[in-house]
């Protein structure tokens, strides 16, 4: 199967777990608690099953979970992209690998109910600890830009302004505006 054919197929999937997702959901709990879930981790269920049952890359199985999820939860761009940053530390440092490969004559709802507690025991902070620690504090395991990065960001804007852009000399106002403006004191703070 082709990259496309894969990409379809993920979503189709992706939306047909989260409408079997949301019958389980709405089907009677043991207690009102029990019947919410948070955002994250439908995306994280949602996007195992399909690596599970389409043997799916994680990133593909996220963005298509997501995909299907943030329009039937209404959801907002940026929440979407932290529910989807949250259920991928969930899939990394909250499931032990493995434990949630298909039984033999286990169906696709079975699997889809098995992921979902399993899911739901996750706690979602102590797995927000953990990928902090294990990513030595780095917030969402991006790297904090170094100085020889800004040193060429700086030095692009230098060559577009020279080379007469004008939104590059706006921008180079701007920083040369916010390095010569007086440290603020306190008593200038809200």
């Amino acid at each position: 199967m082709d990259g496309s054919g894969l990409v379809e197929q993920l979503r189709s999937d992706a939306a047909a777990a989260a409408d079997a997702l949301t019958v389980h959901l709405s089907a009677p709990q043991p207690s009102p608690r029990a019947a919410s879930r948070s955002a994250p981790k439908q995306i994280a269920t949602i996007a195992l099953h399909a690596q599970i049952t389409r043997s799916a890359p994680r990133e593909e199985a996220l963005q298509a979970a997501a995909r299907s999820l943030g329009v039937r939860l209404n959801i907002t761009a940026g929440g979407l992209k932290k529910a989807t940053s949250e259920a991928r530390a969930i899939l990394q440092f909250g499931l032990g690998s493995g434990s949630l490969a298909p039984a033999t004559g286990e169906s696709s709802d079975q699997l889809l109910h098995r992921i979902d507690e399993a899911v739901r025991a996750v706690n979602l902070r102590q797995v927000s600890r953990d990928r902090a620690q294990a990513l030595a504090g780095v917030r969402g395991g991006r790297p904090t830009a170094q100085r020889q990065q800004v040193a060429a960001a700086v030095q692009k804007l230098l060559d577009r302004a020279t080379a007469g852009h004008a939104d590059a000399e706006a921008e180079l106002s701007a920083i040369r505006a916010l390095i010569l403006a007086p440290p603020a004191r306190r008593a200038d703070r809200p």
